[in-house]
């Protein structure tokens, strides 16, 4: 037995659309085969079918053409503004944000001496000190000033040597870390 014909080169069959020599072919088949006959047999009732319709459809009128309907273009304004807008936005964002400025290390003037010189005491004014007042307040605390040390670099502090030194022309005290190359690792100024 050969190979069936699809149901596309039936229908090409029944429209005469085929080569003559597969013409043949498949008037030779259909003969040989009920399962295509019948389904060929199908096609052809069906096609009869619709055509019966088309031919009870009434004939077209004459044709009446609608005046055509002009589209506004789209207009790319409200997406300019938006992007126009969103630029604004990022570029006031971009102004208003504060900025990070890298922290400068110390610059560590020579020291010529260790020692410290004595400050003056102040002087004794005459007015004597207020009486206490009784009041329910707790007594203000002393205010302790941190102990924190500012980093010279980003790098870990294994180990150090803590030096005071004297800084700038008003000599302000200061005590610097030094590490075991004899680099400035951190300092922190003394109150």
């Amino acid at each position: 037995m050969r190979q069936c014909w699809s149901e596309g080169a039936l229908r090409a069959y029944l429209d005469r659309e085929l080569p003559p020599e597969d013409m043949e072919r498949a008037a030779a088949h259909l003969v040989e085969c009920p399962r295509c006959e019948a389904r060929r047999a199908a096609l052809a009732g069906r096609a009869a079918r619709v055509s019966g319709f088309m031919n009870v459809l009434p004939e077209p009128g004459r044709v009446s053409w609608l005046p055509l309907v002009t589209r506004q273009p789209h207009t790319v304004w409200p997406w300019a503004a938006a992007a126009v807008l969103a630029a604004a936005a990022v570029v006031i964002a971009f102004v208003l944000t504060p900025k990070r400025v890298p922290v400068a290390p110390a610059i560590l003037s020579p020291v010529s001496s260790f020692a410290q010189t004595p400050t003056p005491a102040p002087a004794v004014s005459p007015v004597q000190p207020a009486a206490p007042r009784h009041s329910k307040r707790q007594p203000a605390r002393p205010r302790v000033a941190p102990d924190y040390y500012l980093a010279l670099d980003d790098e870990p502090i294994e180990t150090g040597v803590v030096v005071r030194v004297a800084l700038g022309p008003t000599e302000i005290p200061a005590d610097v870390i030094f590490d075991q190359g004899g680099r400035a690792r951190a300092i922190r100024l003394i109150e």
